[in-house]
């Protein structure tokens, strides 16, 4: 069986586009709709600390953000 894998399969994401499954990093329950890090910051979901988003806390991207955030309050 040739083609992509199952963990990339497109998604329906933000602003009418589609992404691969890995690229993505969170769902939003309020748009229904998958976001990449890209959507997560042109929505500013993070500054506006919005209740509707469903991380995927297995994403590189969170692992990594919760790292750099342990070493800023370690100082």
């Amino acid at each position: 069986m040739t083609g992509v894998k199952m963990e990339d399969d497109l998604l329906e994401c933000a602003f009418n586009q589609q992404a691969k499954r890995s690229n993505c990093v969170a769902y939003c329950n309020y748009h229904k709709c998958y976001l990449t890090i890209t959507h997560l910051k042109n929505m500013k979901c993070l500054q506006k600390q919005c209740r509707h988003l469903n991380k995927d806390a297995t994403h590189k991207f969170w692992i990594e953000r919760a790292e750099r955030r342990k070493k800023k309050n370690e100082r």
